[in-house]
Parts: structure tokens; sequence; C-alpha cells
């Protein structure tokens, strides 16, 4: 289950700390170089899907099938 305004509420925190189940948590990061126009296209798509350009990413990793 991602992160998200709609399940913030229920997730919340407690003590100042984050309170989201473990298997939700981002805490690794991946830098991705990109054309200008590649980014372009990635912004304008994520913005069409209302998704994040990370989740994007994520996502399309996810359903992706080799041959």
């Amino acid at each position: 289950m991602p992160f998200n305004k709609d399940n913030a509420v229920s997730l919340g925190s407690k003590g100042g700390k984050a309170t989201k189940p473990p298997g939700t948590v981002r805490e690794k990061q991946l830098k991705v170089w990109l054309t200008p126009a590649e980014f372009d296209a990635l912004s304008e798509k994520a913005k069409a899907l209302k998704l994040s350009k990370a989740e994007l990413i994520v996502r399309a990793v996810v359903a992706y099938k080799e041959g």
C-alpha cells in the first residue's frame, strides 16, 4: 500500500516518528539522468495519470514483463 494523501491520516505519526508499516516506507533513492525531452514526457504522463514521477516509474517497472 503506497503512502499517499488518502491514507496519510490513518497511518499518521506517533511521537514525531512515522508509523507507516515497514513494507510501505520508501527509504531508498535512485538517481536517474534524463534528457529534457525524456523528463518532459515523464512529467506529462505522470500528470495525466495523477501520479508522482516516482510512482509512475515504480508502477511501470512492476508491470514490465520481459519477452
